[in-house]
């Protein structure tokens, strides 16, 4: 399919569904192993990421879950402005992942025992940032949770972790009833950022490394995970960057090498493209993506900005505008793309609102 045809899908999609529909809300009834009601449940709603491209997913933070408890009888109601995901817990263990939901439709949930997930023997606090994979192969986030022992509904993860030492990452194959701990080599990286730019593990937008510092430490196979850099008051390019080889020790005992500098500094592009959004409030920010299509016919970003007060957004132009696509969005709005060389770019560009539908 070409992107023409998925932007203009995506934008009926937007136009329909993905804009915030009026009282939409997702019912539901839980039931325990023996099939008794579960009273007080934590129920979270977790919204599809706006917008659905495929190409835009792994740097989008994951909407605010919308969160409901369960009534003495089992039932509960939940707020869903779209298609998404739910994940349903209690404080006695017991867990429950619906993958698929749609706002108007009910569901029934059967919890079963969660799995636990600790560091060594549960006495040591870290956080957990996990995601699952759905049936037509995208990825979900669920909640970041913090604590001394975290619990899941059985199921296969991928996750980021946070522990004193660092921060790691794991597969996780958790089956309910067990416990398992998380486990990392002694491998270790230890990277120094620079002052302007701001990184993130690829996939996990929502993931701050730094977190007020300006080093991180990186534990075991997270030394070779790809990064995403974002720079401040400048267009980026390139987005995903692996690490290079180490040049000196590598493991916890051998750690006083200099940090690596990080991320390196994006290259020049010559004179970049600058393109004037109207039409939006002064707190709208719109996003422009620049997307570069690949010899097996998919995209993938190589650059981002945002838009500054002025509704001016600068990205850098690679040279071979066949390949090359802009696309802009913004929240609550239909999208807008075309390729680089589109005189749409050389004027002031605005971004329909779409109707709002009820969704069913």
């Amino acid at each position: 399919m070409s992107l023409t045809r998925i932007c203009v899908l995506a934008a009926s999609l937007l136009a329909t569904t993905n804009l915030p529909c009026q009282q939409q809300s997702l019912f539901g009834l839980l039931r325990g192993p023996a099939g008794q009601p579960v009273a007080d449940a934590q129920v979270a709603f977790l919204p599809d990421p706006e917008p659905m491209v495929p190409a835009l997913a792994p740097y989008l933070r994951p909407a605010k879950p919308h969160r409901t408890t369960s009534s003495a009888n089992g039932s509960f109601r939940c707020p869903a402005p779209r298609p998404g995901m739910l994940l349903v817990t209690t404080e006695q263990g017991l867990g429950a992942l619906q993958s698929r939901c749609w706002p108007g439709r009910a569901v029934r949930l059967e919890l079963q025992p969660m799995a636990e997930i600790v560091v060594g023997t549960g006495s040591e606090p870290f956080r957990l940032w996990a995601t699952t994979q759905l049936a037509d192969g995208t990825t979900r986030h669920l909640p970041s949770i913090a604590g001394l022992r975290i619990r899941l509904p059985a199921g296969n993860y991928e996750a980021w972790f946070k522990v004193p030492e660092g921060f790691g990452r794991c597969r996780l194959e958790l089956r309910s009833g067990h416990r398992t701990a998380l486990q990392w080599s002694d491998e270790v990286r230890h990277l120094r950022m620079r002052p302007d730019a701001n990184i993130h593990p690829t996939g996990f937008p929502q993931i701050d490394l730094l977190e007020g510092q300006r080093r991180v430490t990186l534990l075991g196979v997270a030394c070779r995970a790809s990064f995403a850099a974002s720079w401040t008051n400048r267009a980026e390019i390139g987005l995903d960057r692996t690490l290079p080889e180490p040049q000196g020790p590598t493991s916890l005992g051998q750690d006083a090498r200099e940090p690596l500098l990080w991320p390196p500094e994006p290259p020049s592009h010559g004179t970049p493209l600058v393109m004037q959004v109207a039409g939006l409030a002064n707190a709208e920010r719109p996003r422009a993506w620049l997307l570069e299509r690949r010899d097996r016919g998919d995209f993938r970003v190589i650059g981002r900005g945002i838009a500054d007060k002025l509704g001016q957004i600068q990205l850098p132009v690679q040279p071979d505008d066949a390949r090359h696509w802009l696309l802009l969005n913004a929240s609550q709005r239909a999208l807008v793309a075309a390729p680089v060389s589109s005189p749409l770019w050389q004027s002031e560009v605005t971004l329909p609102t779409g109707r709002q539908i009820r969704c069913r």
